[in-house]
């Protein structure tokens, strides 16, 4: 029998060591304590509002984008198609249900079956996720688990669904990776580009992805987000390595990458990678980032030292620590380009991995490549090429170092063993280079270049085709057509490269093998010099014909003249003078006449991204540089290192069709001074040469005719052949016209050539200007033109004042369109309606529709049809007029249409002239 004996507090005593034993914790935290009792009242309310605030959306930006992609889709599918209640939890049957629907409306790529079975995967688990986070009562058992997975494999065996990887993985290597940089340079060196600032950039985008094995939202920004989550200058640690004193600093350089935003680990500030790299041999100059980084940061101002690469070097040595520094390191290193092919670049802004993606791709399609590739690609490469390197334990994590500091193996799983150790500084990059690691797995070339079939012009048929053949009715077509136009043209391309690569050849074994001896050949550039009267009267220099002369070259009647050459012999044969000179013309660099440029300018212009109105009003003296058309061929390799980056980032030759067309004016009237609006086409200053066109060359062997325009090349082309181009040089061999004047030693090859020569050295027609600027000054006919137009301009804003003097530092302006540029851009008057009360009244051009001289005393009887002939007229019949007589001349010629409307709409002549003579006699 147990004795039962009640506790009782009398029965022990806690002692004062207990008792603060007991109570040692009582007091911990008491600082936050009391802010939790003050502000009690407020917390209530805002953590009730979190609560209420929460979404069952989680993770990255993309991320959540495609959770919310497949809750909306289930949710308008049970609320819709289920007319169930949302609030009910699902059910297996309710999940299998929405994917059967769903899987017949999901768009796949051409030729695919179905959409991928993880994509199905996918979204079974995002919706069962959101359901668990939106009902507490929502279980997904066993029997929904297995039954999903029995409608999924029988969906695969349907072929509804797609298992595993439809597309074959690519593996871009350190080789394949070189080869196609070099034929990406080699193509804009011998096609032109719009700037040079736009390859230069996308290559090293490209490079940077390879050399790092890292994804291409690591470098740029990934996909929604909106910050700067990219690779920025300040992750750049570029530095020169002086342990080896007898090595020049260029070849000393090592460059230090931190990946900062790498996946899953954006939000992680001191979770990054970390990849070491040094200077490439010189066969690889073009494919090495450490120069690609300098040639970027020069072109664009953004190192300390520039705009000289020589300059960077001396002040990094200059530092103790040898390093170079950026002047703006918060900027993304891979900067956006505007759509359309603009030449500028948005420096704030970051690439994102698209536009890598589609660098890579663009890449591909110039180099030849038979494959579909992505910047995927890089990365498959960069891992087998890293499997096939030797061993080497330097600097990475193993066994040995897990042992050494007692981690187990679990730990050593999970990574940790890893943040002990740290990156290894292992120049990997450079032992791939040593490697040199090709495989037959390696994606093929073509024989012939794809780029010109793809970028090939597409019709206007090309584009209706296209739209017939979506899935779009027709009341919508035309509404869609505007908003998809750039989509037709891609999709067009996208058919026509999938095309050729199906059908092109692969080019041979020893073909591949010979690819890689390939040199990268550049062209020697001349100094920067400017224009000079001596240099454009050389006798080397091309003679231009006059503006109003029209073309000769009739290749009809060259093609009749073959059956004497051929028959007779070439000693004795007296060529027609007729013919002549448009067969010299059409094979040796005599430029069209003003009537074909016009052609050509019509058909360039459809496509030109800027408008070419500032063309017509030169202002601020422009020094241009200028290819030497005797320069030298050379391999880069030959250049070396300092070489190599001093042309790649003074480099600024241009195809840009508005600009080589103004260029080509100027330099044929011998003007000197330029808008400013010409040299801000095209990003200049800094590293970068002033810009120049580039030089487009007939391809036709033995051809040596060249134009800084390419639609004259075409028409040149046309008609150009073998057999021309050797009935011309035999020509051009037997004939020469050498000056008359004594003294002068230039010789042409026509006739023609040489009397438009002769007139420089007529000074009977030279006059004095008619405001008598210049007293004593006698000017040819084109160069009173070019003084009276820049000195006494008959536009009512010329010499325009700003009308903000105190807030704006440019005072005056020389043409409208220079003066309500400056008005939109500097005081932020963007409409025509805000602009208005700053706008003078101006002499208005296109009031006149045609009639006679009104200038009295004029011998000119003819009808002039339009504006073009009377401003023609005025210039030629009347080149003596002061500049207040050509202002009554042309204001009352104004006049006189106004009166000549108003009496055509007394006499009832229609209606919409009379509204126009209304607004015409406001203005005036």
């Amino acid at each position: 029998m147990t004795d039962h004996h009640p506790s009782s507090e009398g029965d022990f005593h806690l002692t004062a060591e207990e008792l603060l034993e007991k109570s040692r914790y009582d007091h911990i935290g008491q600082q936050s304590l009391d802010r939790l009792v003050e502000g009690a009242a407020e917390d209530r309310i805002a953590s009730k509002r979190t609560v209420k605030l929460l979404s069952q959306y989680y993770g990255a930006p993309g991320t959540r984008e495609n959770q919310a992609l497949w809750s909306n889709r289930f949710n308008t599918f049970r609320k819709e198609t289920l007319k169930q209640d949302l609030s009910r939890p699902l059910t297996a049957d309710d999940l299998i249900r929405f994917l059967d629907v769903i899987i017949g409306y999901m768009k796949t790529a051409e030729g695919k079956p179905g959409p991928s079975l993880s994509v199905i995967q996918t979204a079974s688990k995002i919706i069962i996720q959101q359901e668990k986070f939106r009902c507490a009562a929502f279980h997904f058992t066993h029997h929904y688990a297995q039954r999903l997975t029995v409608f999924l494999d029988r969906s695969v065996r349907d072929g509804r669904l797609t298992k595993g990887i439809w597309k074959k993985r690519q593996y871009l290597g350190f080789m394949m990776v070189s080869r196609i940089a070099k034929s990406w340079l080699q193509y804009h060196l011998n096609n032109g580009v719009n700037s040079w600032d736009r390859p230069l950039a996308r290559l090293l985008s490209v490079l940077l992805v390879s050399c790092t094995a890292a994804r291409s939202g690591d470098i740029g920004r990934a996909r929604n987000y909106q910050g700067m989550e990219c690779l920025r200058w300040e992750h750049l640690d570029l530095f020169i390595d002086d342990s080896d004193p007898t090595s020049p600093p260029i070849e000393s350089l090592q460059l230090h990458i931190t990946l900062r935003y790498t996946k899953g680990y954006k939000d992680e500030p001191n979770n990054n990678r970390e990849v070491s790299l040094a200077r490439l041999p010189n066969r690889f100059l073009h494919c090495d980032p450490i120069l690609l980084v300098l040639i970027h940061a020069l072109r664009f101002g953004l190192v300390e030292g520039g705009p000289s690469i020589e300059g960077v070097i001396d002040t990094a040595m200059s530092r103790n620590d040898r390093t170079i520094q950026w002047l703006s390191p918060e900027l993304p290193v891979c900067p956006a380009f505007n759509r359309g092919g603009s030449p500028y670049a948005k420096l704030e802004e970051p690439a994102n991995s698209k536009q890598i993606n589609k660098s890579l791709q663009s890449m591909a399609v110039v180099s030849g490549v038979l494959c579909h590739i992505s910047s995927h690609s890089l990365r498959y490469g960069s891992a087998r090429d890293i499997a096939h390197l030797p061993e080497k334990s330097e600097g990475y994590t193993n066994n040995t170092v897990r042992q050494a500091i007692g981690h187990t193996a679990k730990t050593y799983a999970s990574g940790i063993t890893q943040a002990y150790v740290g990156e290894s500084e292992r120049h990997v990059w450079n032992d791939r280079a040593e490697l040199g690691y090709r495989s037959r797995q390696d994606p093929k070339f073509a024989e012939t270049p794809l780029v010109d079939i793809v970028n090939k012009s597409i019709s206007q048929t090309e584009i209706d085709d296209w739209f017939e053949s979506q899935p779009v009715g027709s009341a919508e077509r035309s509404e869609r057509q505007v908003r998809t136009i750039s989509m037709a043209r891609n999709s067009i391309r996208a058919a026509r490269l999938d095309s050729v690569r199906k059908t092109v050849n692969v080019e041979t074994p020893q073909a591949a093998r010979d690819s890689v001896s390939t040199k990268l050949t550049i062209k020697t550039m001349t100094p920067l010099r400017s224009w000079s009267n001596s240099e454009k009267n050389s006798s080397k220099e091309k003679e231009l014909p006059p503006i109003q002369q029209e073309s000769t070259i009739d290749l009809r009647a060259i093609n009749d003249f073959e059956g004497a050459v051929d028959d007779e012999d070439p000693d004795t044969i007296i060529v027609p003078e007729e013919l002549l000179d448009p067969l010299v013309d059409l094979v040796f660099n005599q430029p069209a006449p003003d009537n074909m440029m016009k052609d050509i300018r019509d058909k360039e212009v459809e496509d030109a991204p800027m408008d070419d109105a500032w063309i017509d009003e030169p202002t601020d003296e422009v020094e241009q540089m200028v290819l030497d058309q005797g320069c030298e061929l050379v391999d880069a390799e030959e250049l070396g290192a300092l070489e190599f980056v001093r042309y790649f980032s003074e480099l600024n030759v241009t195809n840009h069709a508005i600009f080589s067309r103004a260029f080509e004016r100027m330099e044929r009237q011998n003007i000197k001074e330029g808008d400013e609006e010409i040299m801000a086409q095209i990003p200049h200053a800094n590293s970068r040469q002033n810009p120049t066109p580039f030089t487009f060359v007939c391809s036709t062997a033995g051809c040596e005719y060249s134009s800084n325009i390419r639609g004259l090349l075409k028409e040149h082309r046309s008609g150009c052949t073998a057999e021309t181009v050797a009935k011309a040089q035999d020509l051009r061999a037997r004939q020469e016209f050498p000056c008359l004047e004594p003294g002068c030693k230039s010789s042409f090859t026509t006739v023609y050539g040489r009397n438009h020569h002769m007139k420089k050295h007529d000074k009977s027609n030279d006059r004095p200007c008619p405001d008598g600027c210049q007293p004593g000054k006698l000017f040819s006919r084109e160069a009173l033109q070019t003084h009276m137009k820049g000195s006494h301009p008959i536009d009512e804003f010329a010499q325009r004042s700003c009308p903000f003097p105190k807030s704006c530092s440019k005072k005056t302006f020389n043409s409208r369109r220079s003066y309500e540029k400056h008005l939109r851009v500097q005081h932020g008057l963007a409409t025509v309606a805000s602009r208005k009360p700053f706008m003078p009244t101006a002499i208005t051009d296109h009031k006149f529709r045609g009639g006679l001289c009104e200038i009295d005393a004029c011998e000119h009887k003819g009808y002039l049809a339009n504006w073009t002939n009377l401003a023609l007229h005025l210039s030629k019949g009347h080149p003596l007029f002061t500049t207040e007589q050509r202002r009554i001349a042309y204001r009352s010629r104004a006049e006189v249409d106004v009166s000549m409307a108003k009496r055509m709409a007394e006499d009832g002549e229609g209606g919409s002239q009379t509204k126009k003579a209304r607004v015409d006699e406001e203005e005036i």
